[in-house]
C-alpha cells in the first residue's frame, strides 16, 4: 500500500514539474523580482525600491515599492528593454491606452530612455530602457516611501518568428530596472539600479512539496522498520 501511495506521489510530482517547466519556457509570459536593497547600487545609502515586473507580451506589468529607509518620492522608473532575435530593443507604446497607472494620475507619462540627470549618475546607455517618469519631477504624486504604485505598459509586437531569449535577458550585461529617488529627506535625490530574478513557479514549489512528502514516507518507513 505504501509503495503504491509513493508511486502517486511520484507520478503527481512529475506532472507538476512538467507543467512547470512548461509555463517557464513560455516565450510571452516572464515574472521577475527585484529589490534593489539586495541586489542591486543606489548612489545613497538608505534608497531602496522593490516589486515585480511581468512581461505578458506585448503588455508589461509593474508593481514598485518605494522601500527607502528615508522620507523619499520615486520620480522615475525604468525597465531594460527586451532584446530580440533580430536585434531590436523593443520600445514602449505612446498613444492612448498604451500606458496605465493605478492610481490614475496624468502626471506620468510613458518614456522610451532615461533622463540625462540619471544617465549621468549611473553612466547606462539611456536608449537601453523604458519607463515613467513624473512631470514635473516636484510634484507630489510621486511613490512616498512605503506605498506602492503600479505601471501597465505597451510594448512593439515581435515580428513573424521574431523570439527574445530570456536567459540572456537575465544576465547581468545591464541592470534590470533603474529607480530616481527626489526630495529624499527633504532635500537630497538619488538614483540607483537593481536586476531580476525569476518568480518561483507554483507548480514547481507544489511539486517539490510532494517529492518531500514522498521523502517523508520513505524515511518513516526505514525508522519503522529499525525499530
Amino acid at each position: 500500500m505504501k509503495n503504491r501511495i509513493l508511486c502517486v506521489l511520484f507520478s503527481i510530482a512529475v506532472g507538476l514539474l512538467g507543467t512547470a517547466r512548461l509555463a517557464a519556457n513560455d516565450p510571452l509570459v516572464q515574472p521577475f523580482m527585484f529589490d534593489i536593497s539586495i541586489d542591486g547600487y543606489t548612489n545613497l545609502v538608505g534608497t531602496s525600491a522593490a516589486g515585480e515586473v511581468t512581461f505578458t507580451l506585448p503588455s508589461v506589468w509593474a508593481e514598485v515599492l518605494n522601500n527607502s529607509s528615508y522620507d523619499s518620492r520615486i520620480t522615475e522608473f525604468y525597465i531594460l528593454k527586451p532584446l530580440t532575435s533580430e536585434g531590436r530593443r523593443l520600445n514602449a507604446l505612446t498613444g492612448a491606452g498604451d500606458f496605465y497607472t493605478d492610481p490614475a494620475t496624468t502626471h506620468w507619462s510613458v518614456t522610451n530612455q532615461l533622463q540625462n540627470d540619471t544617465t549621468n549618475i549611473l553612466k547606462l546607455n539611456k536608449n537601453y530602457y523604458f519607463g515613467a517618469t513624473l512631470h514635473p519631477p516636484g510634484s507630489s504624486q510621486g511613490i512616498s516611501s512605503g506605498d506602492t504604485l503600479s505601471f501597465s505598459f505597451t510594448l512593439q509586437g515581435l515580428n513573424p518568428g521574431e523570439t527574445i531569449d530570456w536567459d540572456a535577458y537575465l544576465s547581468r550585461d545591464f541592470p534590470h530596472v533603474v529607480v530616481r529617488w527626489q526630495s529624499v529627506n527633504g532635500e537630497d535625490s538619488a538614483a540607483g539600479y537593481g536586476y531580476f530574478t525569476p518568480v518561483p513557479e507554483p507548480r514547481l514549489i507544489g511539486a517539490l512539496g510532494v517529492l518531500a512528502m514522498g521523502g517523508l514516507l520513505v524515511a518513516r518507513r526505514r525508522l519503522t522498520k529499525k525499530a
